[in-house]
């Protein structure tokens, strides 16, 4: 005997088994899902400079207050701090450390473990600083650098006064979608890659290469950066005072300047200010071969932001919603 299916039937049979289709597709696929994201909300200081600085243990003891530097390739600590900690240096060669000013050879230390934000890290390597002439105004022990961050995105929230550090994490479209979204680029120019991260910056209608800088209160560009700008003429000025002066010493021409409009990436800058110097010492642009940009945290006004260092992703917060 034959079932007689009206047409309403049948077509919700086929709704049935296609909803069943997805489901199991739907389960299949969820295996292959990325791992559930870890990591806590901690709070954070603003250092007088505007940098952001956290609390850090270090073999169980602490907490030591560490600088977030985007522009630190290795995570460091001052000599006061190893004192405090009583480690022994490694013996063997010292690590190379380029600063924007100067370069230098300095010992390192090894570590048990390095703990923040529901993170470890075990039997690593930080760098020794040497302590400054006016330490009584240092208000962190060290420096949180790119080989312990690069896995991490960073939420800060400046309402809260804190900061979710999370590995494998996944951001809210729906809350973003108002959010200026910069991605981050490695090294621009040829060469070795030193894991930095680079936005870029518009000036006499070119992109000039631009480090993001978080251990920075300011923003600074080399000299090559303004070349054909009436910027330029300032350092024409600048040699001619180092001459009728004697010609004493290096040239090294430093001048502040206010700009009047600016374009940084997507971050559109009036009336800020600007250093000018040369980076001879820095190898991402070749030792001052090439243009090069130093963004420092003064770009963001104070703003909410994410740095998504796994993804490459800078996103900013519209200035209402930063509080």
């Amino acid at each position: 005997m034959f079932r007689t299916w009206s047409l309403k039937t049948f077509l919700s049979g086929i709704r049935l088994f296609l909803g069943l289709c997805l489901t199991c597709f739907s389960t299949a696929f969820a295996s292959t899902d990325q791992p559930e994201p870890f990591g806590q909300t901690v709070p954070f200081e603003n250092l007088p400079g505007g940098q952001y600085a956290i609390d850090l243990q270090i073999n169980g003891q602490g907490p030591f207050k560490f600088m977030i530097d985007s522009a630190a390739t290795r995570t460091a600590i001052f000599t006061r701090t190893l004192k405090k900690l009583h480690l022994q240096t490694n013996q063997g060669a010292p690590a190379f450390i380029n600063g924007m000013t100067s370069s230098r050879y300095r010992p390192s230390a090894r570590v048990k473990e390095i703990s923040f934000a529901g993170h470890s890290f075990l039997n690593h390597d930080i760098i020794i600083l040497q302590d400054r002439k006016d330490m009584e105004n240092v208000k962190f022990d060290g420096i949180l650098g790119i080989d312990l961050m690069a896995e991490m995105t960073f939420w800060f929230n400046h309402q809260n006064q804190n900061v979710s550090i999370l590995k494998n994490a996944s951001l809210p479209r729906t809350k973003l979608r108002h959010w200026k979204k910069l991605n981050l680029k490695r090294t621009p120019y040829s060469g070795k890659d030193y894991g930095l991260y680079f936005i870029r910056t518009r000036i006499a209608g070119r992109w000039v290469p631009t480090m993001l800088d978080t251990g920075a209160n300011f923003t600074a560009m080399n000299w090559k950066s303004v070349k054909g700008t009436v910027i330029e003429n300032e350092l024409r000025r600048l040699r001619e005072d180092w001459v009728v002066n004697g010609s004493v010493g290096v040239f090294k021409p430093r001048q502040t300047v206010l700009i009047k409009t600016i374009k940084i990436d997507k971050i559109h800058l009036k009336n800020h200010y600007f250093l000018i110097m040369n980076f001879d010492n820095l190898p991402v642009n070749h030792y001052g071969k090439y243009p090069l940009i130093i963004a420092g945290m003064d770009i963001l006004g104070g703003r909410d932001f994410i740095l998504d260092f796994p993804k490459r992703r800078l996103f900013i917060a519209p200035p209402k919603q930063s509080q």
